[in-house]
């Protein structure tokens, strides 16, 4: 039957609106362009095209890619925006020339056409129409999208692989995931539904070079660009998982965050690191170990461990107090402080910059926001796998000096993650002694 241009680009519409409903990887017709949050690719000739288990779209390769919308602009001043790369990775970036570390030679779509091989990500993105004074550490860009070239049609149920590094291994499915792991606990006040907390994952949240520089890549309506405020819906993710509720109405919650753990470990794997400065660093390992451990994935698992990889703030952050610590420089640690679980706004990289005082400068910003995760990985037993001690032993005492600091204000103790910790810490299915520190001078004790 002959279809007319219209019709065939109206048929290719209605494909994708059904798939979005499904959430699993479905082929479509062949076809030529796709959009996605606002960004449109289109190659030369018709290729078979479908979403992964989170509704991110592949296309079989390999391609021409003839023009990315909306496209890549030069404005009067010579500035680049709207820009696209293929496999990123590092803090190198060329999206927006108005943010550091721009490279034109990343930037893609300045050299359409341009033929992509299958094993490619295509990130693309939609920069803001005027430029942030502070671009040093303030995000410059408002949407982004990312379309995978793969070989081959997946099968239903893949996940996309992360779109860091030149790795495009189909080897996760949603088939896999263990939802035993997962607590069964029966609901507190103020539980999010399981839709509202995947609402936020809907669209990806990039994670590129860590610290508050990787803000300038993390778009303003895909999700939270601070990572106090990214650990804030991570925490209630993940204890949303833990409450009562069948397989499928916590699937698509699953699928997201997971996702979001896979692109974690893929941006870890190509250099970037949370480091734990002020609110910008936590919140990420959860999403990771919860990748691995759905997955059962030997390369993720290894490095949730911190004696292995010791890239995230919220590790990064805790230590022990130890004889050594007792009159170190301005600290104000004393010897009855030994053997206490600490928390240090820079500590590992910058541990002259730890304060004993309760007080101290971000400590209620980061810890407010993580008590709830660390709730989540000892109702899931992820002590072992996790494997740094200081970080769970710090945030039963951070709950035993603020857990009169609950309620909906921006550096309190969410009243959710108040109510489950309240109803679980102590009881039923959650762990309560975490293993030893591994031994590692620089780690910590």
């Amino acid at each position: 039957m002959n279809y007319s241009s219209a019709m065939r680009q109206s048929l290719r519409c209605l494909c994708l609106v059904a798939v979005v409903a499904t959430g699993s990887s479905t082929n479509l017709s062949a076809a030529t362009t796709l959009n996605q949050f606002g960004i449109t690719w289109t190659w030369n000739e018709d290729r078979q095209v479908g979403q992964f288990a989170n509704g991110d779209y592949w296309v079989v390769g390999p391609i021409t890619l003839t023009s990315i919308t909306p496209a890549d602009t030069n404005l009067s001043d010579s500035t680049d925006i709207n820009g696209s790369e293929i496999n990123p990775s590092g803090c190198s970036q060329g999206y927006d020339s108005r943010a550091p570390s721009y490279q034109q030679s990343l930037n893609i779509s300045r050299k359409l056409p341009l033929s992509v091989a299958a094993g490619s990500s295509i990130v693309s993105h939609i920069s803001l129409s005027a430029a942030v004074s502070d671009a040093t550490n303030q995000p410059q860009i408002s949407d982004t999208a990312i379309l995978t070239v793969v070989a081959s049609a997946p099968a239903s149920g893949t996940m996309r692989p992360p779109y860091c590094g030149t790795n495009k291994s189909l080897n996760w499915n949603i088939s896999s995931f263990n939802y035993g792991l997962l607590g069964n606990l029966a609901p507190v006040a103020g539980a999010p539904t399981f839709g509202s907390a995947a609402s936020a994952f809907e669209r990806p949240w990039e994670e590129r070079c860590g610290y508050a520089f990787g803000r300038v890549m993390q778009a303003t309506n895909n999700g939270p660009t601070y990572g106090r405020d990214r650990t804030s819906m991570i925490e209630r993710a993940a204890l949303a998982l833990q409450l009562q509720g069948t397989n499928a109405e916590k699937q698509l919650l699953l699928v997201r965050l997971v996702q979001y753990g896979l692109d974690i470990f893929g941006a870890e794997q190509t250099g970037s690191e949370w480091e734990a400065n002020g609110g910008h660093g936590s919140g990420r390992k959860f999403p990771m170990v919860l990748a691995g451990v759905m997955l059962n994935d030997p390369a993720i698992l290894a490095r949730c461990n911190a004696a292995v990889c010791f890239d995230f703030g919220e590790d990064q952050n805790c230590f022990v107090i130890s004889n050594s610590d007792v009159g170190r420089g301005s600290t104000g640690y004393t010897s009855d402080m030994v053997g206490t679980a600490e928390w240090g706004i820079k500590h590992y990289h910058t541990p002259a910059d730890d304060r004993a005082s309760w007080g101290a400068t971000y400590r209620d910003v980061v810890g407010s926001q993580m008590v709830g995760i660390i709730l989540a990985a000892r109702i899931m037993k992820l002590e072992t796998i996790w494997n740094w001690a200081p970080t769970f032993a710090y945030y039963d005492r951070y709950w035993t000096n603020e857990q009169s600091q609950r309620g909906s204000g921006t550096n309190e103790i969410d009243s959710f993650t108040a109510a489950m910790w309240d109803a679980y810490r102590n009881s039923g299915p959650v762990g309560t002694t975490p293993p030893p520190a591994p031994s590692n001078a620089l780690l910590g004790p």
